[in-house]
């Protein structure tokens, strides 16, 4: 497992006093060494956490467990950077958004809405040809997350997308009606003409009178 070490987070005579684990489900675990200053500001629910170990009387270095695969925590706490969160597109959101939502990230749950409401905007704007599944799955998420104004904005799109495909298979399916294979009509049959017997002029026996 990748451990960052915590003399390597050593400040100006500060040592990290928080020790975040991470765990995707899965039995490897990953470790990086924080400040407990540092990331109470940025989360709502690490605050919370280093609050309670404080008020039970632990002593640092705190340990906070948290369900974060150590890829997609590496991402969240890059995307906090202002520099770096310029960079941050639609499929980052996706990755990303609900979790910063579940710590309670508002910084990184604020970036998040943001380019998902441009993503939406700009897809909207450009009338052209778009990955209909990562329109999607971004509506999905910015749901999941309560990315509020990003939501509304993407979900009318998405109705608005659904309904012109609608409208044009339609359309497509009317200018060219499916063919439909015609069985051959039969030829009329005349009947065949009846001819008459012939008499033969001789009166049949059994009428024949004495």
């Amino acid at each position: 497992a990748r451990v960052q070490s915590r003399s390597a987070r050593t400040v100006k005579s500060r040592t990290p006093d928080l020790k975040i684990i991470l765990s995707g489900g899965e039995s490897e675990t990953e470790e990086g060494w924080y400040f407990c200053s540092t990331m109470a500001q940025h989360s709502n629910y690490i605050d919370q956490e280093v609050t309670k170990l404080q008020a039970e009387g632990a002593q640092t270095p705190f340990e906070i467990s948290l369900d974060v695969r150590y890829e997609k925590w590496d991402l969240m706490m890059k995307f906090l950077d202002p520099f770096e969160s310029r960079f941050m597109v639609a499929p980052d959101v996706i990755q990303l958004a609900e979790l910063y939502d579940q710590y309670d990230f508002p910084r990184g749950r604020d970036l998040c809405n943001v380019v998902l409401r441009e993503y939406f905007l700009a897809e909207q704007a450009a009338q052209a040809e778009m990955d209909v599944e990562l329109l999607v799955d971004a509506v999905g998420v910015a749901y999941k997350a309560h990315l509020t104004e990003a939501h509304g904005i993407g979900q009318s799109f998405l109705k608005e997308t659904l309904t012109v495909y609608r409208t044009t298979a339609a359309s497509s399916q009317q200018k060219t009606p499916p063919s439909v294979r015609s069985e051959p009509t039969p030829a009329p049959v005349s009947p065949s003409p009846v001819t008459p017997a012939r008499s033969s002029g001789t009166t049949p026996k059994s009428q024949v009178t004495s």
